[in-house]
């Protein structure tokens, strides 16, 4: 490529799962659970992420009813205090999402570099309608139409 400028860019993508239409899990609640698994607590794991505890959990529970299984439990008191963790489930989703992720974005980096390294980044597509369209065929479409009153 003989753009030097264009060696620098770097593509970015943002990719969720869907359950009936609605998004049900990406990158932020991939964020949260890691969060949750690493401090073992949902307080914790709100303050780090900038987020109110009670935001944080109702999210969690709207994310648990659209997947259709719980991503976290609770753990009662004792000696060594509450606290809260992942589910088997909630463990696996955060692993198949992280190498779904992984090879999605090492998928994009490539071909990214691929269109910079044939030299086909910055140059013009080939227009879609054919180039014998007139504008002059556009302003009697748009005189013909008719006009009321303005509002």
């Amino acid at each position: 490529m003989k753009n030097a400028a264009f060696q620098r860019l770097r593509p970015r993508i943002k990719v969720w799962i869907e359950v009936g239409g609605r998004p049900a899990f990406g990158d932020g609640k991939l964020q949260w659970l890691q969060r949750i698994d690493e401090t073992g607590s949902l307080r914790a794991a709100a303050q780090a992420l900038a987020m109110s505890y009670r935001g944080l959990w109702g999210r969690l529970r709207a994310a648990e009813q659209r997947l259709g299984f719980r991503l976290i439990v609770r753990r009662t008191g004792g000696a060594g205090g509450g606290g809260v963790e992942l589910t088997e489930a909630g463990r696996a989703l955060v692993a198949l999402y992280r190498r779904f992720r992984r090879g999605l974005d090492q998928w994009v980096a490539e071909r990214f570099q691929a269109h910079l390294a044939s030299g086909r980044a910055g140059r013009k597509r080939s227009p879609r309608r054919p180039a014998t369209r007139k504008a002059s065929s556009r302003r009697r479409t748009r005189a013909a139409r008719p006009r009321g009153p303005r509002r």
